[in-house]
């Protein structure tokens, strides 16, 4: 299972196109399904959204973006719902916060070398 794979067994994987970001993408999202309801690891997660930016990695890996220029092109990464991330509910696990969403994302988001988040909420 992709889900499974270190960060460098799924680079090296990507780079030489054994298997694309969405399938990574999509065996991480399965595994939340599989897993979340007993475990109560995400808070929330937006679908759509991290199979749209895996998309996005499948199509800079095939127009010649490497790993070494984004070292975590088409990982899945999930961010800890403390961290701001534009556009995404941040709310610390707080019913004081409700629905709120972060307006920009956190310098330690700025800093992560690729596009992120890939999914969200843990």
């Amino acid at each position: 299972m992709l889900n499974q794979l270190t960060i460098s067994e799924l680079t090296t994987k990507l780079a030489k196109r054994e298997c694309s970001a969405r399938e990574a993408m999509q065996s991480c999202l399965d595994q939340v399904k599989r897993t979340d309801e007993k475990i109560h690891a995400f808070l929330s997660h937006d679908d759509a959204r991290a199979l749209a930016e895996a998309d996005a990695a499948d199509k800079a890996i095939v127009s010649g973006t490497t790993h070494q220029q984004k070292p975590l092109l088409g990982v899945p990464i999930a961010v800890k719902d403390v961290l701001c991330v534009k556009d995404h509910p941040l709310n610390c696990a707080s019913k004081i916060l409700g629905k709120y969403v972060s307006p920009y994302d956190a310098t330690a988001i700025e800093k992560l070398p690729r596009r992120v988040p890939s999914f969200l909420g843990a």
